[in-house]
């Protein structure tokens, strides 16, 4: 499984505790984990692309 893969695996986990979430810490660690998952993704394509320019 590639950075990538994973990033979009932890966006999207992140994305259903939010979506689902009944009260706000709920809400607030479905945020983090969005956050993390979308750092892993960015960081895999820019890794990816070889870097800058």
């Amino acid at each position: 499984m590639s950075t990538a893969q994973m990033g979009v695996g932890w966006f999207a986990a992140g994305l259903l505790v939010a979506g689902t979430a009944s009260t706000m810490g709920l809400l607030v660690v479905g945020r983090m984990v969005q956050g993390f998952g979308s750092g892993l993704l960015s960081v895999a394509l820019y890794v990816g692309r070889g870097g800058p320019g």
